[in-house]
């Protein structure tokens, strides 16, 4: 997190398959929890596979760290050309919704909503750019919902994108 004015770092949120370091640079302190942790706290189904597709515009099973092609009965399809609608059947805790632009293929949104609320994350790809073999979205935000304003958590620019290789760099 930046606060443009004055171009100072104030936090930093660091996801690993391990779990969550969030970094509070304004008051020098730090929290740290593994996913398995939260998990037993707060029941939400967080993992690291989730928040992976949520960056690298995925669609994604809560209960599933990869998608196969036997998948696709967990979804329910809506199509309202030029967009594709895939609803997932039996989501819980969350409603996860991924809206689909038809003739690239793009996903465009990945809305996660609490049930009977109207409360929900949106997370909104946007501006695509040539990245091989496909395309990826230079622009991201995430929101909320159900609160009297939306609140746009994080939203930016990824101009440069860098692909890193493991494979190739630890050869």
């Amino acid at each position: 997190l930046l606060v443009p004015f004055l171009g100072i770092e104030v936090g930093r949120i660091e996801f690993s398959p391990d779990g969550m370091l969030i970094i509070d640079r304004m008051n020098k302190r730090y929290a740290q929890i593994s996913f398995e942790d939260l998990e037993s706290r707060i029941h939400v189904g967080l993992s690291y596979p989730t928040l992976q597709a949520l960056f690298l515009n995925e669609v994604f099973l809560l209960e599933k760290s990869q998608l196969t092609m036997r998948d696709k009965t967990s979804f329910d399809w809506m199509v309202a050309m030029p967009e594709i609608v895939l609803s997932v059947k039996k989501s819980k805790p969350f409603n996860c919704r991924f809206q689909i632009e038809a003739p690239e293929g793009w996903l465009q949104e990945t809305h996660i909503g609490i049930p009977g609320t109207s409360y929900a994350l949106n997370w909104r790809y946007d501006n695509f750019k040539p990245l091989e073999p496909s395309t990826f979205p230079s622009y991201m935000q995430m929101s909320f919902e159900g609160v009297k304003n939306p609140i746009a958590v994080c939203k930016g620019y990824l101009d440069m994108l860098d692909v890193y290789d493991v494979d190739k760099a630890s050869r």
